[in-house]
């Protein structure tokens, strides 16, 4: 037999009352706690990228009714859990899921999804956040 002790150093919730599962979690040297998820509500922002979730209809009779598309959202809290650093939506007007968040020693994310839209391509520009 085996036994395990668990100790859980904090444990919060984060978006609304709708589905935002949080689907990737990483650490900063720091401490950091960094999660990606995806959501169709609305999520605290705090310094966003960007501040809007795509407008996308993804209902099976888009002609008939309206379904939000789901979006990828990003946010970063503090060691302690306690104070959000940032959060922010990522996406398109069509469903993007989180697949996975890193973290690289300097603090910056990297969020890898899966995207039912066309590429997204970027310049070698970066946001640092």
């Amino acid at each position: 037999m085996v036994l395990f002790t668990v100790r859980v150093g904090y444990a919060a919730r984060f978006g609304s009352q709708g589905g935002d599962p949080i689907q990737a979690i990483a650490l900063d040297p720091a401490g950091n706690v960094y999660v990606a998820g995806t959501t169709t509500s609305e999520i605290p922002l705090l310094d966003p990228i960007n501040p809007q979730p795509g407008t996308g209809n993804c209902s099976p009779e888009p002609d008939a009714t309206f379904q939000q598309c789901e979006d990828v959202f990003v946010a970063k809290f503090d060691a302690t859990g306690a104070n959000l650093l940032y959060s922010t939506y990522l996406g398109s007007d069509s469903r993007d899921d989180a697949a996975g968040i890193a973290v690289d020693r300097d603090g910056n994310a990297y969020v890898g999804s899966l995207c039912a839209s066309p590429p997204i391509t970027r310049s070698t520009s970066s946001v640092s956040r």
